[in-house]
């Protein structure tokens, strides 16, 4: 057998093999994830938790053009309500993203991207509205 096609079997050999080991990772993941990203809020702060995710990411805009962005690690978030555009009295939208990595995948290199690992990520989201009152949650029957 030349080199050239020994490399190539050995290549599609590992590519499945780490797909194989992908799927398996993802399914375990999937069986074992019943928590999803959940927004609580209180007077004085909001809480996101994912349990098992990597990072949460929460954008935030409000009046007069406010918006920002919270990033945070692991699986726990937390924005305090004076953190949030100086306290201002006004109502406001979020969108918070949480990403678990669950495996890696070896993949070729196509369209001039190199070859290589990449991780194989599950994410969730959610949305919402609030609203502050001088710099307090102002806390309703909907977000309780």
């Amino acid at each position: 057998m030349p080199v050239n096609n020994l490399y190539l079997t050995r290549t599609k050999e590992r590519n499945y093999i780490m797909r194989i080991i992908s799927l398996l990772s993802l399914i375990a993941f999937a069986a074992s994830s019943a928590n999803a990203l959940q927004p609580q809020i209180s007077e004085t702060e909001i809480i996101f938790s994912d349990a098992g995710s990597n990072s949460i990411v929460v954008s935030v805009s409000g009046p007069q053009g406010f918006i920002k962005k919270y990033e945070f690690s692991g699986s726990y978030a937390s924005i305090h309500a004076n953190e949030i555009n100086n306290g201002q009295t006004g109502s406001y939208n979020f969108n918070a993203l949480s990403v678990t990595k669950v495996g890696e995948e070896y993949a070729e290199g196509t369209d001039g991207r190199s070859s290589g690992i990449r991780n194989i990520v599950e994410s969730d989201s959610a949305t919402g509205h609030f609203a502050l009152n001088n710099g307090v949650f102002v806390i309703t029957a909907e977000a309780e």
